[in-house]
């Protein structure tokens, strides 16, 4: 079967978006698939190049750095005829990793192909995603993406939920993206923290607003006792957190796994992997509820929850997590495999080939 993997993200990116299209692109490939990825040319060292094991083919897309601090804007430079050409020898299926520049440009030009749109991200959020006229923008490009495919998924309930109500579709699939083999490698049980009153708190993710980065300096502020750290680029403020930049995922996996708890604050994740990788090494999770994050956070079991926006509850949350069991912990584990995540993926592509051949039949 010859794939097509399209999205906004991917390595060198560090996002949760990039790191789960590049965990299917090697699934598939794994699986005998023949992928194609057609991402943008983000600048920085390409970990792909590292990774002696990725058998896909990349295609890259031409972008403009022309946002602060060397950010590419995507989508507004000509592709040089780059999918065009590609088109003339089109796979059996186009899976679209979100609704961005690319994802619209592919879905626009195979519009007879077997067409799979997985949601990464939902239209909105924070800061200038929330603004009027981009919410809109991005709305509209959501709904033009989602009406021409044929299958839609979510990588958690929460996030099917969101699809559904804003896509008006009943149809969303969920299957969730897999984890480093790095995490399941160094898992780790136990007891409880060993100090639960002055525990290790420690957010992975971009150090910004829309990310619930707020929420882990407020806390720090308030409670230095605790010894907060984070793991992410960003320009957020720091105060009271010891912040790393991004590291090699082994080492993030170590880091996770020797903090006393995970904090998950972002309100707007469609799975939030931290917390996946998190409960995959034996480290209780803190997240708010009515999110991706909490769908597999048990109190009191793998972790603890608190009402978005309660910062006092958020804090009584960390001390309830930080007395939770390690044992407990990796009990609730997803041991789910990733040769099942395929087979679902597969058996999806299948349906969206089929529906594809009954519409040209028509």
């Amino acid at each position: 079967m010859r794939v097509w993997l399209v999205t906004d993200h991917f390595p060198p990116q560090r996002n949760g978006h990039a790191v789960a299209v590049a965990w299917w692109a090697r699934a598939l490939a794994h699986g005998g698939a023949r992928v194609t990825v057609i991402a943008h040319a983000w600048p920085g060292e390409d970990p792909a190049a590292q990774q002696q094991d990725w058998r896909h083919r990349e295609v890259r897309l031409p972008v403009w750095p022309l946002l602060p601090g060397g950010h590419p804007l995507a989508g507004f430079r000509p592709d040089g005829g780059r999918i065009a050409a590609l088109a003339t020898d089109p796979p059996d299926v186009v899976h679209l990793h979100g609704y961005g520049a690319a994802c619209a440009r592919v879905a626009a030009t195979l519009p007879g192909v077997a067409c799979v749109l997985s949601v990464h991200a939902l239209p909105g959020g924070a800061g200038a995603l929330a603004w009027g006229p981009v919410h809109t923008a991005m709305r509209r490009r959501f709904a033009r993406v989602l009406r021409g495919c044929d299958v839609v998924t979510a990588p958690s309930v929460a996030a099917a939920e969101r699809v559904r109500a804003i896509a008006g579709r009943d149809d969303v699939r969920v299957v969730p993206t897999g984890l480093d083999d790095a995490f399941r490698a160094i898992a780790r049980g136990g007891p409880a923290a060993a100090a639960p009153d002055r525990p290790h708190v420690l957010y992975v993710g971009r150090l910004s607003p829309d990310k619930g980065f707020g929420t882990v300096t407020a806390l720090a502020a308030a409670h230095p006792e605790a010894h907060w750290s984070a793991i992410g680029d960003g320009r957020a403020r720091s105060n009271g957190v010891t912040t790393m930049p991004h590291r090699p995922v082994a080492e993030v996996a170590r880091a996770i796994r020797d903090a006393d708890v995970l904090i998950a604050p972002s309100v707007h994740e469609t799975q939030g992997l931290a917390a996946h990788e998190a409960i995959a090494v034996g480290t209780p999770v803190v997240a708010p509820t009515r999110t991706a994050q909490a769908d597999i956070v048990r109190e009191g079991v793998s972790g603890a929850l608190y009402e978005r926006g309660d910062l006092d509850g958020a804090w009584r949350a960390v001390l309830r997590a930080a007395r939770v069991s390690r044992d407990d912990v990796l009990r609730t584990a997803d041991r789910g495999s990733d040769e099942a995540r395929l087979e679902a993926m597969l058996a999806i592509y299948a349906e969206a080939m089929a529906v594809a051949a009954d519409r040209e039949a028509r």
